[in-house]
């Protein structure tokens, strides 16, 4: 009877913590659903031409730029989609659209996946294990939370407007904004972080 409860116990601390974290824990089914897609559309022959494409600038990062470029380039990409998260975020729109961007994101990693595969073989899949897959859980987590924070922002503003309420009632504006610097400054390390490897292995990867 003890050993039941104490299963019980757990089960019922892992589903209070999925309750308490349930946009995040969606938002990762979605990325994941999003790099799932990716590959599909890539074995598809779908998307062979953007996988390339995306392919190409990869190689160009890995093999062209300097240091600062290179983090330049691959951070403004990452950037880009955390701030549209907290731009959708502070409008009603953002119910519609943050789920859409985290799932975006996933394809973006699927193709670019199957494209490493696609050219380099296992030789590939290395790469993305000791350069890429590192930052990318990093910058991932990342925009994950910020979509959990930029999607609790649209409902609360979406409910004041509907209620006719104040705008500045109920919102922490000075909280939102430190916590999306927080995570610009998380994404700045992910990127370092990555050009550092890609620099790091990229002898390896002629």
């Amino acid at each position: 009877m003890k050993a039941t409860g104490v299963v019980h116990l757990g089960n019922f601390k892992i589903l209070t913590v999925i309750r308490e974290n349930l946009a995040i824990v969606i938002f990762t089914l979605l990325f994941a659903l999003g790099v799932l897609f990716g590959v599909l559309l890539f074995a598809d022959n779908k998307m062979i031409n953007e996988a390339e494409s995306i392919l190409s600038i990869f190689n160009d990062i890995r093999k062209n730029f300097a240091f600062s470029k290179a983090f330049f380039t691959i951070y403004i990409f990452e950037f880009t989609f955390l701030f549209a998260i907290f731009l959708f975020g502070t409008s009603l729109l953002g119910m519609a659209f943050i789920p859409f961007i985290i799932f975006v994101r996933g394809a973006f990693s699927g193709l670019l996946l199957c494209g490493l595969y696609s050219s380099l073989g296992l030789t590939g899949i290395t790469l993305n294990l000791l350069t890429l897959l590192p930052s990318t859980i990093i910058n991932v987590l990342s925009q994950v939370s910020g979509a959990g924070c930029g999607l609790n922002l649209s409902y609360s503003l979406s409910k004041m407007m509907l209620s006719g309420g104040n705008l500045h009632s109920g919102i922490n504006i000075k909280l939102v904004l430190k916590k999306f610097g927080l995570l610009v400054l998380i994404i700045t390390v992910g990127t370092l972080f990555e050009v550092f490897c890609l620099f790091a292995f990229k002898k390896f990867f002629v």
